[in-house]
């Protein structure tokens, strides 16, 4: 019977280890869920001070994550879709699907990120990060 009661308390133990850890790899953004890329922190600060810098009406809110390297992901919630023209002039503009999301990817070779933009439902999203790899993570 105690190996029972043991067993028992350790799979509860499991179960509750593993639902934390979830919780603990997404975040919200505007009603949004996105994943936090491995070795990437949230930084609410760093998205609050990003979003006053910003024109204001155009942008809702902003998630920014951190590593420890310095390099930053932007997650930019829009109220109306972006255009080309918000964007810096040496940007490229592909139609592209990442992780699921039809969207159009943007790259310059004369910088050292990249970004996508997608709509999910009535929010227009934009991924600026320092590669592909960590955006197709976040939208994992």
């Amino acid at each position: 019977m105690n190996k029972k009661l043991l067993a028992i308390l350790l799979l509860l133990i499991a179960v509750s280890t593993i639902a934390v850890v979830s919780a603990a790899d997404t975040q919200k953004i505007s009603g949004v869920e996105f994943n936090v890329p491995d070795g990437y922190t949230f930084d609410a600060d760093a998205g609050n001070t990003f979003l006053q810098s910003l024109e204001k009406g155009k942008v809702s809110d902003v998630g920014v994550f951190k590593n420890s390297n310095g390099d930053s992901v932007f997650i930019m919630i829009y109220n109306d879709a972006p255009k080309n023209s918000d964007f810096p002039d040496d940007y490229k503009f592909e139609n592209k699907t990442i992780s699921g999301k039809n969207g159009t990817f943007m790259s310059a070779p004369s910088r050292m990120n990249v970004a996508f933009q997608y709509q999910d439902g009535d929010k227009f999203i934009v991924i600026q990060a320092m590669d592909e790899k960590v955006i197709e993570e976040i939208l994992k």
